[in-house]
């Protein structure tokens, strides 16, 4: 195993139903403070940094998609917050869908945000690995600003752009190491994802798949998510692009409030 040493902290009443926060990739568990913010109240919350973010080191030796997964797994059950339920961006809802696939007896209910169960074909996922192999070379050689600047410049994020506190959001992922981002990029790529396609019709997990109206790449897997797995419901949230909780946050916390309420 990859011996990580997580760090995260916890908000709110240990009284209440527990719920785990996984963020996105150049991410850090402060970039849940809002949404927590709004669940407190009604949850323990539980927020992590993932490996090579936030003060979560990477491991000295490699690791793997699947080894973080499980090594995630041992963490909830060591510090006894298992089950729990999970809300995951990107990245951290890739990884939340690893936990709910591999380890159903730690979850009780799952909100993916703006993730998918990964590439389905082997030639896809060489191709991903690769393209993310290059960036993370480049990365770690040019300046990390501008290279944050390319990386935000993609259409995936163009109502992000648009937001008026992208650039404190950008100030707040410079705060990163390059080279620790560069391995997380390639250790936890889609491309090196097993695809979870094949059991997602298995999962008997409730799980809300929210997308932004904005992100037609995102709004399509969900669709083709759901069609597989009938435990699976989707929501849309308008003027949303991939990043919904940072562009619209009081719409992403009532979603998860009412999801998991049983509302």
């Amino acid at each position: 195993m990859a011996n990580i040493r997580w760090h995260y902290q916890t908000s709110g009443s240990s009284q209440n139903p527990w719920v785990i926060f996984l963020h996105g990739f150049l991410g850090s568990l402060q970039g849940w403070d809002a949404i927590i913010g709004k669940l407190q109240q009604n949850f323990y919350c539980v927020s992590v940094d993932l490996p090579g973010h936030g003060n979560t080191p990477n491991p000295v030796k490699n690791y793997s998609f699947a080894e973080t997964g499980d090594d995630l797994a041992n963490f909830l059950t060591e510090m006894n917050f298992a089950p729990v339920s999970v809300i995951g961006y990107s990245m951290g809802g890739r990884l939340a869908l690893y936990l709910a696939l591999q380890h159903p007896h730690l979850i009780n209910k799952i909100v993916l945000e703006s993730a998918s169960p990964g590439l389905p074909t082997a030639r896809e996922r060489i191709s991903r690995a690769a393209n993310d192999n290059a960036l993370a070379e480049k990365m770690v050689k040019m300046d990390f600003g501008l290279f944050l600047q390319e990386w935000y410049n993609r259409p995936l994020f163009n109502s992000l752009r648009r937001h008026p506190d992208f650039e404190m959001l950008l100030k707040n992922r410079q705060r990163n190491d390059p080279g620790e981002m560069a391995k997380a990029l390639i250790s936890l790529s889609t491309g090196k994802q097993p695809s979870l396609w094949k059991i997602l019709p298995q999962n008997k997990i409730p799980m809300l798949l929210l997308v932004g109206e904005l992100d037609d790449k995102y709004r399509r897997i969900a669709g083709q998510m759901c069609e597989k797995c009938s435990f699976c419901s989707m929501k849309v949230i308008k003027g949303a692009g991939h990043n919904i909780h940072f562009e619209k946050p009081d719409e992403f916390a009532n979603s998860c409030l009412d999801f998991l309420s049983g509302k």
